[in-house]
């Protein structure tokens, strides 16, 4: 029975303590979609995957979040199409390089220096290194859930205007386009409709 108490009391804790976290990481997303033009914002990140590895883990800095915030915010990113060393490198170095954790990492040691030092250089390495792996995957539909990855942009929607995108393709149940006949579109009209006057076609 204490052991049971002790589970419980130990799940209420880690609920509570991660939950805050949790609920700033929606919150950064959140205000990401409202209030930051994506496609801009997208379109700046650097492509290579080195360097989309460096600096998704030095936006990391700039959100004070643990893991269970900064998988909202990742995802957001990977949703609306920004390179994966660039999400992966944001995921793996926001817990550790961040002014809290970093300032915490140097109270706890300050007689060892070297171990905040080691700390922030090798969560900075890790981060870098698997973004640059994680850039080897051309195909992200094996790593995201299938709601997330329909949720990309396709190429597209992203190259033609709204009006004729609206009015080049046909949804299916799904939101997946469907192609028009060409034989339905190129057919003449018949022969008996084009002799008939006008007033009987309208009929």
């Amino acid at each position: 029975m204490n052991q049971l108490n002790n589970a419980f009391t130990l799940f209420l804790s880690l609920l509570v303590e991660a939950t805050p976290f949790l609920l700033l990481g929606v919150i950064l997303s959140s205000l990401l979609l409202f209030f930051v033009d994506e496609r801009k914002l997208i379109a700046s990140m650097p492509r290579h995957p080195f360097l989309g590895a460096v600096f998704g883990s030095c936006v990391g800095f700039l959100f004070p979040v643990c893991e269970c915030g900064n998988v909202p915010v990742a995802r957001r990113l990977l949703s609306q199409g920004a390179p994966a060393p660039v999400a992966i490198g944001f995921l793996l170095a926001a817990p550790t390089i961040n002014p809290v954790v970093i300032w915490s990492t140097w109270v706890a040691f300050r007689d060892q220096p070297e171990i905040w030092v080691l700390r922030i250089l090798f969560s900075l390495s890790i981060s870098i290194f698997i973004g640059c792996v994680f850039s080897t995957q051309k195909d992200l539909g094996p790593l995201l859930q299938r709601a997330v990855f329909r949720s990309r942009p396709r190429k597209f929607a992203e190259d033609k205007p709204a009006l004729l995108q609206s009015g080049s393709y046909l949804l299916g149940q799904s939101g997946t386009p469907l192609a028009l006949d060409a034989n339905v579109l190129n057919t003449p009209p018949s022969q008996d409709i084009q002799s008939k006057p006008l007033p009987d076609r309208l009929q």
